[in-house]
């Protein structure tokens, strides 16, 4: 993305939410590599802030909050936040998470619920009132080169319960079957399904080939239409599902789904992919039912988690 644009999604972004969430120095670390007009456009920048005197170096939240450098992880330290409600924190960022949860009145208190991988890799801490339905959150972000967000904690605050608008859990995770409950046969030429299973007879792997003429011009070789992997505990419960969808057949969304379940076997994660970045959602259950008491959804776009929080059952 050339300067000039990431400039104009910035100013949209600021205009939308009061928040800012790229420090000022993000763009001359990543077009170090890029074309000769945009180098000029990055100088004419460096030029501004610099008539601009002392005011940007004591900007908080532009100093030494990123550590970017050509071929190397981008880092930013401190917590960016989403605020719906403009009176809870005095700014966009906190240095700590102790500072994060003290201005939002959860100071010296215990998480609500916290969420790690299946691989230690920490993603979820949730703080929140059940009586007065409030709360924050802090979600940590491992960066994906292919975007502009960079590696470190990103905080969201909410107000309210939001009513359930389903009854219980739709999905069917154990069908080798895409998004839109089809296969994709009906799109590709020279259909061709493979499915794998365990000496228990579980489903571990399936994928689905073929080609895909009336969709790519000159390519008439098979595709991956559908491939879905499954992992399961011990117990025989499932543990995980990695599903991924090609999208020219089934469009953008959801075209990477992951899910991790408890060793009980239910839902405790979903993190899917669309089209303007992603869906984080996690399942908090209370007891051993087999619905959740609350689910709490994190939309991803453009470098904010956005929350919505709502009753399970």
């Amino acid at each position: 993305m050339k300067i000039k644009q990431t400039a104009a999604v910035c100013m949209a972004i600021l205009l939308l939410t009061g928040c800012a969430f790229l420090p000022a120095d993000v763009s001359e670390s990543l077009e170090d590599t890029a074309e000769a007009e945009e180098e000029e456009a990055q100088k004419e920048q460096v030029g501004e802030r610099g008539a601009a005197g002392d005011a940007d170096t004591e900007d908080t939240q532009g100093q030494d909050l990123l550590t970017a450098a050509r071929g190397e992880e981008m880092t930013h330290s401190g917590i960016y936040v989403f605020a719906q409600e403009e009176h809870w924190g005095e700014g966009c960022w906190y240095p700590s998470e102790t500072d994060f949860a003290a201005a939002n009145g959860f100071g010296g208190t215990e998480p609500f619920f916290t969420y790690s991988l299946p691989d230690g890799q920490k993603r979820l801490t949730l703080y929140y009132d059940e009586t007065a339905q409030r709360g924050c959150g802090i979600r940590y972000y491992e960066r994906d080169p292919s975007t502009f967000a960079t590696t470190g904690m990103y905080g969201f605050v909410f107000e309210g319960l939001q009513e359930s608008q389903e009854n219980g859990i739709l999905e069917d995770y154990l069908k080798p079957l895409a998004v839109d409950g089809t296969n994709g046969s009906g799109e590709a030429e020279d259909f061709k399904e493979n499915t794998e299973y365990d000496v228990q007879g579980r489903i571990t792997h399936y994928d689905a080939t073929g080609i895909l003429t009336d969709l790519v011009e000159n390519n008439p070789e098979p595709g991956t239409v559908l491939w879905i992997d499954y992992e399961y505990y011990d117990n025989g419960n499932l543990k995980s599902r990695f599903y991924r969808h090609n999208g020219y057949i089934f469009g953008t969304w959801y075209t990477t789904w992951d899910c991790y379940f408890d060793r009980q076997g239910r839902i405790e994660h979903e993190d899917i992919y669309v089209t303007h970045g992603s869906w984080d959602i996690y399942y908090i259950y209370e007891d051993d039912t087999k619905e959740p008491a609350y689910i709490l959804k994190l939309d991803n776009c453009s470098w904010q988690w956005v929350p919505a929080f709502r009753k399970g059952r």
